[in-house]
Parts: structure tokens; C-alpha cells; sequence
């Protein structure tokens, strides 16, 4: 029901991607009728739309539009990217064809077959003055295209498989931001799974000097419209970067006579609409913290 009343995803009507149609409805029909009405009717309707060629033409468009439109509003990872990918698995098999013969002659050593090998004229073309010579031109050529074909396969197939070999210990080089301890987790498509809300962001600046206290905008010397909600707020590492990051604006503003800053921050969240809670220790200095 929360789909059907326009709950579950409210706000993304002042998404860029919306821009276009913001010239004709308003953001409350985006966020009702666009997002969550159309999201269901393509949710229920896209697979069957990919099965017939009928209507493949207009599932094709509508999935491309909506992957794209994803990795614009979500952090998503490589979901959509991902999906749109496997999208051609739904055209007839011999699409690579087609699609080969599109291309410029060039590439035809890397491409797929353009026709059935059994009547493909290099392989079967004949001379009647000569049949010798024509058939061992058509051996050798033969004989090349499969060498080069092979190669490129077999390249392509170790390069797939050292990659599928890699990732699952790739973790310390792409860590990603994985709620503490969901380790690969980061991997996975989370959206509707985790919804944040703010409550409350207290900065409190501690001149260990004097040991007078201060407090900051949250969000100060972040660029952007968003920075009171960014996603700084949400994450360990980010936190102790903007720490580390304030503590050096301080030491850098003379005027201010701060030298040893301590920093502490206050964080109050609540995620999937359960109670508020503190998410961060009020009297550790993240500064110094590790």
C-alpha cells in the first residue's frame, strides 16, 4: 500500500532526470503517478514485454530508460549497468549476426560469425577453371579467421575468469561504504532496504588550550546544496576525513586562535522508521581518534 499511495519513495520528483516532465506536471504527480503507479506497472509488465518480438522493441526502451534514470538517482553500484548488459539476452539467437553485419568489415576477425559457416562464400567458394587453387585459398583463409577468432576468445575468456577470480578479494582495494561490518555486502543492491533519516548533527569545537568550546554548521566547508544530508554523516571513514579535514581549517584560520582542536561530533538517526538512536560517542575526539 505504500507503493500504491506514494510513500515509499517520496522526494525523487526533484531528481534531475525529472527535469523534462517538471515542464508539464507537478512534483506531486511525478512522485504518485511517474515513480511509484508507472514503477509497479513496469515492475509487473517489463518481463513479459522482453518475451514476444512484438513487444520487445518497446521493452528494450522502457528498461534501458529505466536502468539509466536508476544510476542517476540511486547509489546503486553496478546494478543497472549490470541489467542493461544482459538485456540482449532476451533478442533471437542470432542477433550477434545482425549485428555483425552492421558493423564495418574491419572488425570481422573479432566479431561473430555474418553467416552460417556452411554457406559462407570463403569457405565454400569454388572456381570452376581452378578448383585446386580456390579451395586451398579458402583452407588457408579459413584456417587464419578460426586462429584469430580462437585467440581472442580464449583472451577474452582468461581475462573473465581472472576477474571472477579477483573480486571476491578485491575488497580491501574497493571497501566502499558497508555499514561497519557487511563486508561484500556493498556489493549487493540495497535500495528500500536501508532508509536514513537525520534527526540531529551537533559539531562541538574544543580549544584544548583554553578548553572553551565551540559549535559548527554542520556540513561547513562541504560544497554543495546537500551538505547538511550528505552522506558524510552516515560513515565512519567519512567522518574521520571531515575531522581530520576541520581540525586543519582551524589550525590554518589565525584569527580564530585554535591551535589543538578537538572535535566531537553528535550524530541522532533512525533507519526504516525505527526509534532514534545516537550514532556516534559525543566525548570521543575524532581528531585523535583512529
Amino acid at each position: 500500500m505504500d507503493w500504491m499511495s506514494g510513500y515509499s519513495m517520496t522526494g525523487l520528483s526533484k531528481k534531475w532526470v525529472f527535469d523534462p516532465f517538471r515542464l508539464l506536471v507537478s512534483n506531486e504527480f511525478i512522485d504518485l503517478y511517474m515513480v511509484h503507479i508507472s514503477g509497479l506497472i513496469f515492475d509487473l509488465s517489463e518481463g513479459f514485454l522482453l518475451l514476444f518480438d512484438k513487444t520487445r522493441p518497446a521493452g528494450l526502451l522502457f528498461g534501458s530508460m529505466f536502468h539509466l534514470m536508476n544510476s542517476q538517482m540511486f547509489h546503486i553500484g553496478m546494478f543497472p549497468w549490470t541489467m542493461l548488459a544482459t538485456m540482449p539476452f532476451f533478442l533471437r539467437s542470432d542477433w550477434p549476426r545482425r549485428l555483425s553485419r552492421a558493423m564495418p568489415a574491419c572488425f570481422v576477425y573479432f566479431l561473430p560469425l555474418r553467416d552460417d559457416p556452411r554457406v559462407d562464400v570463403r569457405f565454400t567458394e569454388r572456381s570452376e577453371n581452378d578448383n585446386t587453387v580456390t579451395e586451398q585459398r579458402a583452407d588457408e583463409c579459413e584456417e587464419r579467421y578460426v586462429y584469430i577468432r580462437k585467440t581472442f576468445l580464449i583472451g577474452l575468456a582468461s581475462v573473465y575468469v581472472a576477474v571472477q577470480l579477483f573480486l571476491p578479494w578485491s575488497h580491501f582495494i574497493t571497501q566502499g561504504y558497508n555499514a561497519w561490518t557487511n563486508g561484500l555486502y556493498g556489493y549487493s543492491w540495497d535500495m528500500m532496504v536501508h532508509s536514513w533519516s537525520t534527526q540531529h548533527i551537533r559539531v562541538e569545537v574544543v580549544d584544548m588550550a583554553t578548553n572553551a568550546s565551540h559549535f559548527l554548521i554542520p556540513g561547513v566547508w562541504i560544497a554543495g546544496r546537500s551538505r547538511k544530508r550528505a552522506r558524510w554523516s552516515s560513515h565512519p571513514d567519512m567522518i574521520k576525513q571531515y575531522a581530520t579535514c576541520l581540525a586543519r581549517k582551524l589550525r590554518d584560520r589565525a584569527e580564530l586562535n585554535i591551535s589543538n582542536p578537538a572535535i566531537n561530533f553528535d550524530i541522532w538517526r533512525f533507519m526504516n522508521g525505527r526509534f532514534q538512536q545516537r550514532m556516534f560517542d559525543p566525548k570521543v575526539d575524532l581528531v585523535k581518534a583512529p
